[in-house]
């Protein structure tokens, strides 16, 4: 039965657990409020929709970690849920407490990032064809060739990425009401996520081209510190803007990261990788 009890000068509320055990809740000001949080605790153990306090302070990141060896599924159908959670909404989620998060939250996020995770595949579809012939221009010494070669990889790059994009946001609203009518919330997520995406494709297949040529080095490091930048940025704006705070964080994060993959480029390669401005011999 719920109940509440005098610690110093707080409340602590008392219930009892599904198991019959006893649990609480200390920090309440008022015996009123321990008790009325106790009963609320006590509801919903009744309802079935109650949740463990302890466990819903559990970070999102730990929690799944817990939740994969929980899970009785075939190999590729866990494989495709890590691949979602891990790609999708860790990114954003991983540093949130649990009691924070709701569906909703979550699911709208979701599913306006995997709409716009689709124009990506104009990138790695050029950047796997291309790969191969920036060793081969290099072998050869050809830097004029290299360079102009670079500028059209970036021009298939970026012009059929601008244009599924408009695609994509002009159709926004419709794309998400496949998912449910409750999604066009994230509508205006689309738009904040396009920032980074057009930023990424502006460079075109630049990250190729310095993993190809003997840059991997820097480009790891651009990788880590991209990574503590998207950290910082969501553990700055995501408890106060939420979603918002996660998209603006993702759009950030690429927008720093093409930055400095433009500047190894142009100054460890001489290869200007960006879809305006003449390309530059070195």
């Amino acid at each position: 039965m719920a109940s509440a009890e005098k610690r110093g000068g707080l409340w602590r509320a008392r219930w009892l657990r599904p198991d019959g055990s006893k649990d609480g809740e200390s920090g309440f000001e008022s015996k009123k409020a321990a008790l009325e949080y106790a009963r609320d605790q006590e509801s919903d153990i009744r309802k079935g929709a109650w949740v463990d306090p302890r466990l819903a302070r559990t970070m999102l990141g730990a929690w799944v970690n817990i939740w994969y060896p929980a899970q009785d599924l075939e190999p590729s159908t866990l494989e495709n849920y890590k691949y979602y959670i891990e790609v999708h909404i860790l990114p954003m989620f991983s540093e949130r407490e649990m009691r924070t998060l709701t569906p909703e939250e979550v699911a709208t996020y979701y599913a306006a990032a995997k709409i716009m995770a689709l124009v990506a595949f104009i990138y790695f579809a050029v950047a796997q064809t291309v790969a191969h012939k920036f060793t081969e221009i290099h072998v050869s010494g050809d830097q004029k060739r290299l360079t102009e070669f670079m500028a059209h990889a970036i021009r298939m790059t970026f012009w059929p990425t601008l244009a599924m994009i408009a695609v994509f946001l002009a159709l926004g609203e419709p794309l998400l009401r496949m998912y449910g009518k409750d999604f066009t919330g994230g509508y205006h997520l689309m738009f904040i996520l396009a920032i980074g995406l057009l930023a990424r494709a502006a460079v075109g297949p630049v990250e190729r081209l310095l993993n190809m040529l003997g840059e991997r080095r820097n480009c790891a490091y651009v990788y880590a510190g991209s990574f503590l930048l998207n950290l910082l940025i969501c553990v700055l704006l995501i408890p106060r803007f939420g979603v918002n705070g996660a998209a603006i964080a993702s759009a950030c994060t690429l927008v720093f990261e093409s930055a400095c993959l433009f500047l190894v480029a142009k100054f460890r390669l001489g290869v200007h990788c960006l879809v305006f401005g003449a390309p530059t011999d070195r």
